[in-house]
Order: C-alpha cells, then sequence, then structure tokens
C-alpha cells in the first residue's frame, strides 16, 4: 500500500498545488477587481466633492440674489411712498387743467374774433406779402428780404410760415 499511498499522496498534492493556483488567480482576480472598484469609488467620491461645492455656490448665489431682491423691493416700496402724493397732485393739477380748458374751448366765436380772423384773412392779399413770397419763391433768402424791406428776420420767417395757412384761391 505504500505505492498507492504515495500515489495517493501525488495526487493530494497535484489538487493541492491546481487548488493553490486557482486561488492565486482568484486573489488576482479579486485584486485587480478591487483596485478597479477602489478606483471607481475615489472617482465618485471626487464627484460628489464637486457636486457639493457646486450646490453650495448655488445656495450661496440664491441668497444673494434674494437679498438683492429685498432691497430692491424695499427701495420701491420707499419709491412709492415718496412719489404717490406726487402722482396725486399731478391727477388733481391734470383735472382742473381739464376742467379749466374746456370752457375755452367750447366758447362760441365772437364777433371781435370774427374781425381779427378777417384781418389776417385780409392781410395775406397785402402787397408786402405777396412781395415777401414772390421773392421768397425767386429764391432770395429770408435775411436778404429783411434787409431790403427794413425789417426784422423774424417777422419774413413769420409771414413766410402763415403764408401756408393762407387760403387758396
Amino acid at each position: 500500500m505504500t505505492v498507492l499511498n504515495a500515489v495517493a499522496w501525488l495526487l493530494l498534492a497535484a489538487v493541492i498545488g491546481l487548488l493553490h493556483r486557482r486561488i492565486t488567480q482568484r486573489q488576482g482576480a479579486d485584486r485587480q477587481l478591487l483596485q478597479h472598484l477602489s478606483r471607481q469609488q475615489e472617482q465618485l467620491e471626487r464627484e460628489l466633492a464637486d457636486c457639493q461645492e457646486a450646490l453650495k455656490a448655488e445656495r450661496e448665489t440664491t441668497a444673494g440674489l434674494r437679498r438683492e431682491c429685498q432691497q430692491q423691493q424695499q427701495q420701491l416700496a420707499a419709491l412709492q411712498e415718496t412719489f404717490t402724493p406726487w402722482g396725486d397732485r399731478l391727477e388733481a393739477l391734470e383735472a382742473k387743467a381739464a376742467a379749466a380748458k374746456a370752457p375755452v374751448q367750447e366758447a362760441p366765436a365772437t364777433p371781435v374774433a370774427d374781425s381779427v380772423a378777417d384781418k389776417i384773412l385780409g392781410s395775406f392779399q397785402s402787397p408786402l406779402v405777396k412781395d415777401i413770397m414772390q421773392r421768397l419763391a425767386d429764391g432770395t433768402t429770408v435775411q436778404q428780404i429783411a434787409r431790403d424791406k427794413g425789417m426784422q428776420v423774424g417777422e419774413v420767417e413769420l409771414i413766410k410760415a402763415l403764408n401756408k395757412f393762407a387760403p387758396k384761391a
């Protein structure tokens, strides 16, 4: 039985060798897997830290914007308190002006107003106005006409401007 024992021991040694090699291979694979998982964990921890930092910055920004918004609301309230009386006063003055303007606009024409209108309309036919308008049509400047007629430049410009309203013959 010694040969059998020797063969058994050899077989047992071979099996143990195979198991040992298998275990060693498994341990190597487990170590690689463990290293890979460790690297992934480190990466995830870095990403988590970045996200936490970004979240903190966002919260700070949001808090700053809220403070600014509150300040602007307070300033707006102060402006409203300041200008509301002025707005009320302005509305009262506008209403008063509208009330004062209404009778003037609705007043009928009087004989005096009619005679003034006749004078103005008649003055469009005066020789002076006709001469000034003719010279302007010929290309003479307002300044030259004023010098020639002994008038102020503003008077010639006024005649020129009012002549636009002259009745067409």
